[in-house]
Formats: structure tokens, C-alpha cells, sequence
């Protein structure tokens, strides 16, 4: 899954060259948002919403337009969501950006729960802290649902990020899937380019997302 899409369409063409059933998550409200979302559904990828949520330290770190606050009411959630979404179109599913205060919150993310099951959304944890209640709450909800196994490049270097694949592709072989997430940095997209083809000498293939929540 590479999230953060939305404010460079090239970084998605560079995707697309990959070859590979990557997952694109769009934040709304960004400048190529819609034609990201638009032209990667055409190419086959599979889309997610990559919805912005308050983290602990929100004077800190911005998670950006069409956030989701704790203060919010549960209808300002629920409208919020929605204006969001109109923004990526063909969206499958959604999963956080930030959001380690909000994740936390079970009333708030009842209720982005509860309006995911009513467009027959799933939600992926992309596990911003140890504390969210999102798994437990959407397969208590009946939310299809996964959580994110390994972040590729939380260091920016083409030799880490291989390292952080062939860990995803470990745990897969181990447990029977794995869910990496990553950036569009080009450090990222060029570890992809090296390391996806190599994967097959560990019997383990990249897959679409729904491919993995649908089981």
C-alpha cells in the first residue's frame, strides 16, 4: 500500500510503470486527488481513501485538508467522511493518516465504522499506535478489516526498504499474507522495482489489498 497519494500524479505513473498490483491510498481534498484515484482504477489498482485523523501532538504534526478531530460531533465525523469520499472516487476502502489520538477514541471510530459499513468499505489499521481500537471495533462491527504489518521506509534508503519487503515477504510466507505500507519517495518505488521480481524466489507475490481482506 503506498499512501500520501493525491498531491503529485507522477509519483502514480511511476507506480503504474512498477507492473505490480500496488495499492494506492489518495487523501482527499489534494490537488490531483480525483485523477489519481481516476487513472489508477483504470490501470487495475486498487484505491483507498487515505483518510486524515488527529494524532497526539495536532499543533505538531497537521495531518491535513479533511481531517478528523476529536472534537467533532459524531454527525461532523460522519459528514466529514462523506465529503472526503467525494473527492476519490472508486475507493474500496479506506485507512488512516496520523491518527493516533483518534484511533484511540472507540465512540468516533464506531461511527467511522458504522458509515463504512453502510457503503460496504473496509478499513486498513495503518497502526499509528499500539492503542488503536480499530480492529477490534470493525471485526465486532462486522467491518472487513486488516491491520499494517510493516512501514517499508521510515528511513529513506533504498537498501532499508528492500530489507523492510523481504521482512513482509517473511511474515507472509509465515502467516499466509502480510500488508506493507509505503511512501511514494522515489527511494521507495525504485526498492520496488528491485526487489518485487525477487520475491518469487521466496514463494511469496505482491496482491491487490482486497485481494487479502476478502479472505
Amino acid at each position: 500500500v503506498i499512501d500520501d497519494m493525491g498531491p503529485d500524479i507522477g509519483r502514480l505513473r511511476q507506480l503504474l510503470a512498477l507492473g505490480a498490483p500496488v495499492t494506492v491510498a489518495v487523501m482527499p481534498h489534494q490537488r490531483f486527488s480525483k485523477e489519481t484515484a481516476e487513472e489508477a482504477y483504470v490501470g487495475g489498482l486498487d484505491v483507498l481513501m487515505h483518510l486524515p485523523m488527529e494524532p497526539n501532538d495536532l499543533a505538531a504534526h497537521d495531518p491535513g485538508k479533511g481531517a478528523l478531530l476529536v472534537a467533532m460531533t459524531l454527525p461532523e465525523v460522519r459528514a466529514q467522511i462523506e465529503d472526503d469520499l467525494a473527492t476519490i472516487p472508486h475507493a474500496i476502502g479506506i485507512n488512516n493518516h496520523m491518527g493516533s489520538r483518534f484511533t484511540e477514541n472507540e465512540p468516533l471510530m464506531g461511527e467511522v465504522l458504522d458509515f463504512l459499513r453502510g457503503k460496504d468499505l473496509f478499513f486498513l489499521d495503518s497502526r499509528t499506535t499500539a492503542r488503536s481500537v480499530a480492529i477490534k471495533l470493525a471485526t465486532r462491527m462486522g467491518v472487513p478489516n486488516a491491520g499494517r504489518n510493516v512501514f517499508l521506509d521510515n528511513t529513506r534508503e533504498v537498501g532499508y526498504i528492500k530489507k523492510q519487503i523481504f521482512e513482509a515477504a517473511r511474515l507472509a510466507g509465515k502467516n499466509g499474507t502480510a500488508i506493507a505500507i509505503g511512501h511514494p519517495y522515489p527511494e521507495t518505488i525504485q526498492a520496488l522495482s528491485e526487489a518485487l521480481p525477487e520475491l518469487a524466489a521466496y514463494g511469496v507475490r505482491a496482491v491487490r489489498l482486497s485481494e487479502i481482506i476478502e479472505q
